[in-house]
């Protein structure tokens, strides 16, 4: 697991490729390879997608 801006982010091995998880939260997307998976955390991240997502979800103020 590592820290990008904030956010705890993990690149797990699952059934047919690898899912992410970001501050506790699973997401559905499977990725082929770690490395697209470790590129769309950081982009989902550095866009400001995370933040607005978990402020939504009341998660983050």
């Amino acid at each position: 697991m590592i820290r990008q801006d904030g956010f705890s982010v993990a690149a797990l091995p699952v059934q047919g490729g690898y899912g992410l998880v970001i501050d506790d939260l699973h997401g559905s997307k499977i990725y082929e390879s770690l490395l697209l998976a470790k590129e769309s955390a950081f982009d989902f991240i550095d866009s400001g997608q995370a933040a607005e997502y978990m402020k939504r979800r009341e998660l983050r103020k």
